[in-house]
């Protein structure tokens, strides 16, 4: 136990000392009256900040469908950017510009007419459609809350007797939210709510109903057959 404390502290240390040494090296290159940072260090400090911003606009945007579904057809994050980008050009401030485009984005995901479902899901422990970590769940890939999980298998026409299983992720310590949910499960009729942390079973896929998406929802392959005694 002391071995990682003294492990831990050093790490700390040396990060702190790195992101000191590296803040504080202009300044020691160039502090001192008349001593002026050469002209291509100045060019070179008025196009880094651009450069990182639009690197990390790319970087946002290209993983959007990292998830596996269609997330970026969806508008909420191309909203959220051109607001971020609108209040920044008009008032020159990135903190109220990066708050304002976070709390779009986080309001419009909020609401279930903007959160963007795939046509199908499967049912299973390999790729489980939902999986539970602290005290937040997901659904598809796609934040929650505990009381719209019923709605949403119901939408895909779930079996009520169907195995639902339910991804305990690694940082799930405490189990009490998990068996929160298995209860909200249980109590809307889904009666075989399953708690796994590995992935391995067969597959059922089935896509979302005629009211959810416009057009007539089937299975697209049976439950796995009984086995025979």
């Amino acid at each position: 136990m002391e071995e990682k404390v003294i492990y831990m502290l050093s790490a700390v240390a040396v990060g702190w000392a790195v992101t000191f040494a590296l803040r504080a090296l202009p300044f020691a290159l160039f502090a001192g009256r008349g001593r002026n940072p050469p002209q291509g260090v100045e060019r070179f400090g008025k196009v880094v900040s651009p450069v990182v911003i639009a690197g990390l606009v790319v970087y946002s945007y290209s993983t959007l469908d990292a998830g596996g579904g269609p997330a970026w057809l969806t508008p909420w994050p191309y909203l959220a950017g051109a607001l971020t980008v609108a209040l920044q050009l008009a008032f020159r401030n990135s903190l109220a510009s990066i708050v304002a485009g976070t709390a779009l984005y986080m309001s419009l995901l909020s609401f279930s007419g903007c959160s963007s479902l795939p046509d199908s899901i499967e049912l299973d422990s390999r790729h489980p459609v939902l999986s539970i970590s602290g005290s937040s769940v997901k659904f598809a890939d796609r934040l929650v809350s505990f009381n719209k999980v019923p709605r949403l298998l119901k939408s895909y026409d779930v079996p009520y007797d169907r195995p639902i299983h339910i991804l305990a992720e690694g940082d799930l310590h405490d189990l009490r939210p998990a068996r929160q949910l298995m209860a909200v499960l249980c109590k809307a009729g889904y009666t075989r709510p399953v708690l796994v942390r590995e992935r391995h079973t067969e597959s059922m896929t089935v896509e979302r109903d005629a009211h959810e998406r416009g057009m007539r929802g089937s299975p697209m392959a049976p439950p796995p057959p009984e086995r025979r005694r």
